[in-house]
């Protein structure tokens, strides 16, 4: 981890003096976004994204990114200079040339998963435009750097239908009581007058049986009852998305 720091140093200072960004050695031929939005709480939409994004790891490489409030995934992940996610749309922005080189200065590694900073003061997420967001998504495709994407998705997240629209799959969690049922109805309904109906195509459904315990620690998300679902969804899902 030490090491890992040092390195997020030294690309920040290149970043500052360099008049051209470093070359890119990989050049895979696109980068596959993932959806994870549900309109019921608690029902394991982050815990099910962070696994399926350690699974594929094992294979691939992955970017994590969480687009919640409150996220509870940033625990450790705090840029050494304090800058998080809302820097990295303000570097895109101002600095679009070196962006590359600002994207790697942030990018943590866990597991075989890279993660980018998530924001730390909840608001600030309700001012990112969803031009800003699809444009983020841009820039990281361009980078042909990942073969996954995995968003953690909220209503916070200003342009969620449209972001949505722009991942290859979505997943959606579901659930069988009443509260449940109604709000997935609504959901689905706002997509349907709102002629969002290709998310509708593109959606997975996950009704997540019952998780008796859920891992502790990050090195064990790949193993359990919901890695076990997880597995198995991913073979369900597999080669609809071309890798």
């Amino acid at each position: 981890q030490k090491a890992e720091a040092v390195l997020r140093e030294l690309l920040e200072i290149y970043a500052e003096i360099a008049t051209m960004p470093l070359i890119h050695l990989k050049n895979n031929a696109r980068t596959v976004f993932w959806g994870f939005y549900s309109p019921i709480r608690r029902c394991l939409q982050t815990s099910l994204s962070l696994t399926l994004a350690h699974l594929l790891a094992r294979s691939h490489s992955v970017l994590f990114l969480s687009l919640e409030q409150f996220s509870g995934v940033g625990d450790g992940l705090e840029n050494d200079r304090g800058r998080d996610l809302t820097d990295v749309l303000y570097f895109l922005g101002t600095d679009t040339e070196k962006f590359p080189l600002r994207l790697q200065s942030m990018i943590h590694h866990r597991e075989g998963v890279d993660y980018l900073p998530t924001i730390r003061y909840g608001q600030n997420l309700l001012t990112v435009s969803p031009g800003e967001w699809l444009l983020l998504m841009e820039k990281i495709g361009d980078l042909k750097e990942y073969d996954y994407v995995l968003m953690d998705l909220s209503e916070g997240v200003q342009g969620l239908a449209d972001i949505l629209r722009a991942c290859a799959t979505v997943f959606c969690i579901t659930k069988n009581d009443r509260i449940s049922r109604g709000k997935l109805y609504q959901y689905e309904k706002f997509l349907t007058t709102c002629s969002y109906e290709d998310v509708l195509e593109k959606t997975v459904r996950c009704n997540i049986p019952n998780i008796k315990r859920l891992p502790d620690e990050m090195d064990q998300i790949g193993r359990g009852e919901l890695a076990e679902y997880a597995e198995k969804l991913l073979e369900d899902v597999g080669g609809r998305d071309g890798l």
